[in-house]
């Protein structure tokens, strides 16, 4: 975003948007929206990295298998193909994990966004994230995902607004806060 101007005239010169926008919107994460944006932000951030994780896990494999650790060996390897091929990247398994130990993603969220901010609300947190927090926006054709630095992220799912107006209000919001959103397939 262009600094030194303000939010409100940004979304009035890119979008024609005047009014006001407050979007209150409530969802609870789903798994398979988490590791479809996993995928697409890994792709869009590190994409030669899975290449080289594999080849790190197919070279310890071998080594492995080279020095009569057999099992380790060959779990190595089978994870080095399983990257390489992209079936089963470490991004995935990183989000599943995540998912599966960490109790907030069991809360349904109240998430308000503003030409200002963007606010979480769950049982146990209330939060409020500046635009200028946020270094980017890739959009697939289930989530919205709001790029935090180079390892974190904010998945908003679209299956949380009840029409294509207000997604298209907040792919225009997202434009003129943060970025125009990069589209993935």
């Amino acid at each position: 975003p262009l600094r030194g101007q303000s939010l409100e005239s940004r979304l009035a010169a890119q979008c024609g948007v005047r009014r006001a926008i407050e979007m209150i919107i409530r969802y609870t994460p789903a798994q398979g929206e988490l590791i479809r944006a996993a995928r697409a932000w890994e792709g869009q951030h590190w994409p030669g990295a899975r290449y080289i994780m594999a080849a790190f896990l197919l070279s310890s494999g071998g080594y492995l298998l080279y020095c009569d650790w057999a099992w380790w060996g060959a779990l190595f390897c089978v994870f080095g193909l399983l990257e390489a091929f992209n079936l089963l990247p470490a991004a995935v398994l990183r989000t599943i994990i995540d998912f599966r130990m960490n109790p907030k993603f069991r809360n349904e969220y109240e998430l308000t966004l503003t030409k200002e901010n963007l606010r979480f609300r769950t049982a146990s947190i209330d939060s409020t994230l500046s635009w200028d927090l946020y270094s980017g926006v890739i959009e697939t054709e289930e989530v919205f995902i709001l790029t935090i630095g180079g390892r974190m992220s904010t998945v908003i799912p679209k299956r949380a607004f009840p029409n294509n107006e207000q997604i298209q209000e907040v792919r225009q919001l997202l434009s003129a806060a943060v970025a125009p959103p990069k589209s993935v397939a």
